[in-house]
C-alpha cells in the first residue's frame, strides 16, 4: 500500500521562497555578468517559468484537500492495517443527495 502519511512538509510558502531565491540569484548574475543574447534570453525564460510556478503555488484550491489528507494521515497512524477510506463529499446539504462514485486502488509501485 502506498504510504499515506506525510514524510516531508513542503508548504506553499516554501515554494514561494525557493522561487524568490532563484529569481534573486538570476537577477544578481544578470546584473553582475555580461551574457550574449541567447544566454540572456534563456535566463529571462527561466524567470518567466518560475513566476508561473509561483502563481500556481499561490492559487486557491476549490476545497481544503489538506484537511482531508491530514485526517487520512491521522487515521492511518492510529491503525496502519487500514486498507482504505470511505470519503463522502457533499456540496449541498440535501435529504437525499445525488452523489457520484469514485474508486481508486493505490497499490505498491
Amino acid at each position: 500500500m502506498r504510504q499515506l502519511y506525510k514524510t516531508e512538509e513542503f508548504p506553499v510558502c516554501e515554494i514561494q521562497k525557493l522561487v524568490n531565491d532563484v529569481n534573486s540569484h538570476i537577477n544578481h548574475i544578470q546584473s553582475n555578468y555580461s551574457y550574449d543574447a541567447k544566454s540572456s534570453e534563456l535566463l529571462n525564460w527561466i524567470v518567466e517559468k518560475l513566476n508561473s510556478i509561483s502563481k500556481i503555488a499561490r492559487r486557491d484550491v476549490r476545497f481544503d484537500y489538506l484537511f482531508i489528507q491530514s485526517e487520512i494521515d491521522k487515521l492511518y497512524k492510529i491503525d496502519n492495517s487500514l486498507t482504505g477510506f470511505i470519503i463522502r463529499l457533499d456540496f449541498n446539504k440535501q435529504k437525499e443527495p445525488n452523489r457520484g462514485f469514485l474508486e481508486f486502488n493505490l497499490t505498491k509501485k
